[in-house]
């Protein structure tokens, strides 16, 4: 599965990485890069989203025989973060 994320160009674009926990969890960290900053000086909405639908696919993906993909998901974000490394 490490593979297959290395091989995206969000990867690439983003800096994330990818291990796996004790229990089997996809882990993502990417370090802050003011690039993904918004309009307010904080880190826009859209990294979290994509980092926590990585997180959940690569978690549950290696579990089933086929391809499986995100149909919905929903978060709500109660404070702005600035200029720290994130992960999910």
């Amino acid at each position: 599965m490490i593979d297959l994320f290395l091989g995206a160009p969000s990867q690439k674009a983003a800096g994330m990485t990818l291990r796996y926990n004790e229990e089997g969890q996809a882990v993502f960290e990417m370090p802050y890069n003011p690039n993904y900053d918004h309009a307010m000086g904080a880190i826009h909405g859209s990294v979290f989203g994509m980092m926590i639908d990585n997180a959940g696919w690569f978690t549950v993906a290696p579990h089933y025989e086929n391809w499986i993909v995100t149909v919905e998901f929903s978060t709500r974000l109660h404070e702005p973060v600035s200029r720290e490394d994130l992960w999910a």
